[in-house]
């Protein structure tokens, strides 16, 4: 198995860091000077496509982060990175993007050392938008899941700065409040589960509460597994996958709280967990099982429940190629998530090679627009954005996919309704690609290696 920091523990998929800009940087490599090219690159490419304050708040910080990893490279004064990116922040009139660009420089800065222990600009902008988030209206659910993740993306940059000034009651019980709000389930449960881990790192005195909260999620999880649920597919999640997506993720909250003595509250959980794994399609077992291993591991099961980690990847992937009919537009997405659970499990050897072709073509059925066009995961940003997080793995496919010309992509792309929902996300790669190129090992903030202890 490749030993995973503990923040990546915590964080350890895609939808982790691309969707929710979770724990970024977590795959490290070393410093690689073409990679570095190619990302900076890309991010130029996108400012150039995309010329909005995001886009080019997100430049100004890679930038200083592929300075900062370059051995070459002495970088700039502290000070004068963190003014530099308070510029770009103060740019962006909408809270929910200033919100992530606050939390997502404090954390990168923390992880390069380059965060001056008495910033002030920084962490006022941090501060001014936590106020801000707090005090705005979410209606509906989708709104209010991702008002909450937003919220946690701060409390989080603010814990590994060290601003413990920043983590008060009133916007624990905003998180609290805004998860009670969210009726449906499969946003609700999995809004609960991730609130939950993220308070035991900010709280971990606080277990008792913690427990109470996530045996409240397993009464729920307990009705709807003896419920049909009839949901309609929403471009990639469908039938089982609403059920067994919260419950994986509820299972690894357990881990992260240290409430263990739930695995046996109303089911044993771990069969079902298994059951539930087992009964997903080809296709969503590819995806899902990175979240399954990731539970096992929290709660110190895995080497239980995985004997074999090579046959555990091998099989999974050899049944989502056995599935696939070449016309699914996330096929990309099904594939990143294979190579990050081959590498996860220490075993990229075990991956089938048609994986690596399967991503190699994607780019290919951007060829026909009609049909992306329909899709949430047809977004050209979206399929570079997790093009990107699959060459940065050091899995074999590394190579290969470097003939693909991510640029190029955007370059080409046509203007979507979603490009304002995608944008943040390649974003979110971008930096964590970046962030990947520190030096190579696993290794956590201050923050997360308090937990060891």
């Amino acid at each position: 198995m490749t030993p995973l920091s503990h923040e990546l523990r915590l964080f350890s998929t895609p939808w982790h860091w691309i969707v929710h800009g979770l724990g970024l940087g977590q795959n490290c490599t070393g410093f690689d000077a073409a990679r570095a090219a190619r990302i900076r690159a890309l991010d130029q490419a996108v400012v150039q496509r995309h010329g909005e304050a995001f886009p080019r708040f997100v430049a100004e910080l890679v930038d200083v982060i592929l300075a900062a990893t370059d051995p070459s490279d002495g970088g700039e004064r502290a000070g004068a990175v963190c003014a530099r990116i308070c510029e770009r922040i103060a740019a962006l009139t909408d809270v929910g993007e200033r919100a992530r660009a606050c939390a997502v420089a404090t954390e990168s800065l923390v992880k390069l050392g380059r965060l001056p222990p008495d910033d002030a600009g920084l962490r006022g902008q941090l501060a001014w938008v936590l106020a801000q988030l707090a005090a705005l209206s979410a209606d509906g659910d989708q709104a209010r899941y991702a008002k909450l993740h937003a919220l946690i993306n701060l409390l989080v940059a603010a814990a590994q700065a060290g601003w413990a000034e920043l983590l008060q009651p009133g916007y624990r019980d905003a998180g609290t409040r805004l998860v009670a709000e969210i009726g449906d389930f499969f946003y609700h449960v999995r809004a609960a589960a991730i609130w939950q881990s993220v308070l035991a790192v900010l709280e971990p005195g606080s277990r008792g509460a913690r427990c109470a909260a996530l045996r409240c999620l397993l009464d729920r999880i307990d009705w709807q597994l003896a419920h049909v649920d009839d949901r309609a597919c929403d471009g990639m999640h469908e039938g089982r996958d609403f059920k067994a997506f919260p419950l994986f993720v509820t299972l690894a909250a357990l881990g992260a709280t240290r409430c263990h003595e739930l695995l046996v509250y109303r089911r044993r959980w771990l069969e079902v967990a298994c059951t539930e794994l087992e009964a997903l399609s080809p296709r969503s077992r590819a995806s899902q099982t990175l979240f399954f291993v990731a539970a096992l591991r929290e709660l110190g099961a895995l080497d239980r429940h995985v004997l074999d980690g090579p046959a555990l990847v091998r099989d999974t992937a050899l049944r989502y190629l056995g599935s696939r009919d070449g016309q699914q537009l996330d096929d990309y997405l099904r594939c990143t998530y294979l190579v990050h659970l081959a590498r996860q499990l220490g075993c990229p050897a075990a991956l089938p090679r048609p994986i690596g072709w399967v991503l190699l073509s994607s780019p290919g059925q951007l060829g026909n627009p009609d049909r992306f066009r329909t899709s949430a995961y047809g977004s050209p940003l979206m399929l570079v954005g997790y093009l990107l997080s699959a060459m940065h793995t050091g899995h074999w496919t590394t190579e290969e996919l470097q003939s693909v010309d991510l640029a190029a992509i955007v370059l080409a792309a046509p203007p979507r309704g979603d490009d304002m929902v995608n944008l943040p996300r390649l974003g979110m790669s971008l930096i964590d690609a970046a962030l990947s190129l520190r030096t190579d090992g696993s290794f956590d903030t201050a923050l997360f290696a308090a937990l060891a202890s």
